[in-house]
């Protein structure tokens, strides 16, 4: 098997992911030594799965700002149906 480049689509796919170029160019480099080493998937899935990884770690960032911002919001709430219970008295 001739070696080869990735595809546009797997290139776009890799970017649409949000890997940098440093992990688009790894993984190009692996594409193009598969066809010597079947090995090479499992370091590109290695290298994937490690980007993945980061993601996760980023979503869950991201999703504990969120949750902090939830609880805020909802003592604003609550404190102002209080306020307006109130004054309905």
């Amino acid at each position: 098997m001739d070696p080869k480049l990735p595809d546009r689509e797997t290139i776009q796919n890799l970017a649409d992911a949000g890997c940098d170029d440093e992990t688009v160019r790894c993984y190009c480099e692996l594409e193009c030594r598969a066809g010597k080493r079947p090995p090479i998937r499992r370091e590109q899935i290695r290298l994937l799965g490690k980007h993945r990884k980061a993601l996760l770690g980023e979503l869950h960032s991201c999703q504990e700002k969120i949750d902090c911002l939830d609880y805020l919001l909802y003592k604003l709430k609550d404190e102002q149906s209080e306020e307006a219970e109130k004054k309905d008295e």
